[in-house]
């Protein structure tokens, strides 16, 4: 059976811990090279394979921060994983977040000002991606 819509919002690696169960993706692949080869490729890959072509796949991801100038690149690597699986990238929606105390929105890399109120919100991406037809010749 294949499927209209992909929405998902994958663990960002290790900044996302829900358990300590083995089954948590960061504790089943401890390095963000394993993790994204074995957790976020496969998925990705499930997700092309059960989708129909013209439909859509959206994922809720955002870069990993590290430190002030240090981050992974997860936006990037979603966007590369995913055209080599069939998708092509339609652009970005910003979903706005709460806020965090002790935070300055205006200094996020991910932000949105509303012209109306005249403030700023963080936003995560939710990246947009349409499957795109296979052909033999793509493998």
């Amino acid at each position: 059976l294949e499927g209209h819509l992909v929405m998902t919002s994958p663990p960002y690696f290790d900044k996302e811990i829900y358990s300590n169960e083995p089954t948590q993706s960061a504790n089943r692949y401890r390095t963000y090279d394993e993790w994204k080869e074995k957790f976020l490729e496969v998925m990705i890959k499930k997700s092309s394979k059960w989708l129909e072509t013209d439909r859509h796949m959206l994922l809720n991801v955002a870069d990993i921060k590290r430190g002030e100038l240090d981050f992974i690149p997860l936006e990037k690597d979603v966007i590369e994983l995913s055209m080599k699986h069939h998708f092509s990238y339609e652009g970005k929606i910003g979903m706005v977040m709460a806020r965090m105390i002790g935070t300055n929105p205006s200094e996020m890399k991910n932000n949105w000002f509303d012209e109306e109120t005249n403030n700023y919100y963080k936003i995560e991406p939710i990246l947009v991606f349409k499957k795109e037809v296979e052909y033999p010749w793509n493998e």
